[in-house]
């Protein structure tokens, strides 16, 4: 049984789970998507699961998009639209029918909105009623805004669906996924907007169905050009998690956007 098969039938049994990370507060979820494979050899589709999560990759809260899509190897944009919504999860197939690279993603969601203010070490609090934040601090409107992505790969590799969109929160691997090796150091780019995001962390982690809350097992920050290099110790399914949040575009509904952007990828030997 693999990872994706043993996420489909917890996910249905995580009340105690579900429970606790309500009481905690949703904001520490991560949006995720997971493909059933990532080398899709000669298959002809693949099967994915979408959810948020406190527990990499067991699932808690079905996630909702009017925005998911696949971008192909030849470039195109297609809107996917037939999804099954259950409590803890989504699911849908992806037709995978030409060679290459192609980037499923769930689309920018806007989400919660909450209150929020920034602690004198750049650490964000959301204002919680059983903890005030201080009167001296400047206490702001933050609404979230999450987007995951994972690359599949049917056959000979491209990079044509590897291109940034230049829209939010992105990490565009430099390396071809399915060449992220353990051990061996692979590269990537972190965007914001279609440019240069530096001096965020990228927080790596190894999905399991073990505990709550784990640790990244690896953090990268980005350099003045936006730059990642990461080396993973083992094989295996990882998330790289980016959280970065600024003042919002003209327009928008709250004063600050707290950005949350996930991808999904194979560690290989």
């Amino acid at each position: 049984m693999n990872l994706f098969t043993a996420m489909l039938r917890s996910g249905s049994g995580l009340l105690g789970s579900t429970l606790l990370l309500l009481s905690a507060g949703a904001q520490a979820h991560m949006p995720y998507l997971l493909p059933n494979v990532f080398d899709l050899n000669t298959r002809n589709h693949v099967s994915i699961i979408a959810s948020f999560t406190d527990a990499l990759f067991v699932p808690d809260i079905a996630m909702k998009s009017d925005a998911y899509a696949v971008i192909t190897p030849s470039g195109e944009r297609q809107p996917i639209t037939q999804i099954q919504y259950l409590k803890d999860l989504a699911t849908f197939e992806v037709a995978t029918r030409e060679p290459g690279v192609y980037r499923i993603t769930s689309g920018e969601r806007l989400g919660r909105k909450a209150r929020m203010w920034q602690q004198p070490d750049g650490v964000w609090k959301f204002v919680d009623e059983r903890e005030p934040a201080p009167s001296h601090v400047k206490v702001v409107d933050v609404q979230s805004v999450t987007t995951a992505d994972v690359y599949v790969t049917r056959g000979k590799a491209n990079r044509t669906a590897l291109a940034a969109n230049g829209k939010g929160v992105e990490l565009t691997l430099q390396t071809l996924p399915h060449e992220i090796v353990a051990k061996q150091a692979a590269k990537a780019e972190l965007l914001f907007e279609g440019k240069a995001l530096a001096d965020v962390n990228v927080d790596f982690y190894r999905g399991s169905l073990e505990g709550m809350n784990a640790k990244p097992v690896l953090t990268a920050r980005s350099d003045a050009q936006g730059k990642i290099a990461f080396t993973l110790p083992d094989t295996g399914t990882y998330l790289a998690l980016i959280r970065h949040r600024t003042e919002s575009p003209a327009g928008a509904e709250t004063a600050w956007r707290s950005y949350s952007y996930t991808l999904t990828f194979a560690v290989v030997e």
